[in-house]
Formats: structure tokens, C-alpha cells, sequence
């Protein structure tokens, strides 16, 4: 028997020829692959979306991060209250001594070439 560019050359050379398990093997491998392809890039779509819903706040509940930032917090936990010094209690500074003021100064470089 002859070999033609890879193919016997038979008597039916030229019509359809029978799939071989290595052939099905790669078909169903690619179509698979291809389906998660498709899965995967939805949800990350889906993901997306579902993130500018969270930035417009239009989720009710407690997950609606806009809604706590919004909402005034009474008690210690309020990191803005920290922020302004609204804060009630003992909590007192001690004064900055100048030769500590000195001593957290300004480091001068010597960068003269002697």
C-alpha cells in the first residue's frame, strides 16, 4: 500500500473515513473546553455587574457598604468621629518640649565635598 501525504491511498480514498478514539478523545476535550470558556468569562461578566450595583447602593440589607458608611454609628467604633477629635474622656496629650521638638526636627544632609 502506497502513502499519499500522510493518507493510505486506498481503493476509497477521497470519501468519509471512520473517527478513531483519539479523534472523539480531542472533539469532546475541545468542546469542553470551550463550554468552561463561555461559563467562565459569563461570571466574570455577571461579576462585574453585580459590583456597580454595589457602588450605586440599590442592595437592601446589611451588605449595602454604601448605607453603613452613610448611616451615623454612635459609639468608639466611629473612625470619623476619631478623625474630627470628638471623642469624650480622659484622654489628655502631654505637651511637646522644645528640645524634643528640636530633636524630632529636620535631618541636614552634608553633601560638600570636602
Amino acid at each position: 500500500m502506497k502513502i499519499i501525504n500522510g493518507t493510505p491511498a486506498t481503493k476509497d480514498h477521497g470519501k468519509s473515513r471512520q473517527l478513531s478514539g483519539s479523534d472523539i478523545y480531542v472533539i469532546v476535550l475541545g468542546s469542553l473546553m470551550l463550554i468552561f470558556c463561555i461559563i467562565g468569562f459569563g461570571t466574570l461578566l455577571l461579576r462585574n455587574c453585580n459590583k456597580n450595583e454595589v457602588k450605586t447602593g440599590e442592595i437592601e440589607g446589611n451588605c449595602n457598604k454604601n448605607e453603613v458608611k452613610m448611616r451615623e454609628i454612635e459609639g468608639n467604633c466611629n473612625k470619623n468621629e476619631v478623625k474630627t477629635g470628638e471623642i469624650e474622656g480622659n484622654i489628655e496629650q502631654e505637651p511637646v518640649e522644645m528640645k524634643d521638638a528640636v530633636r524630632l526636627g529636620t535631618i541636614k544632609l552634608n553633601n560638600e565635598n570636602s
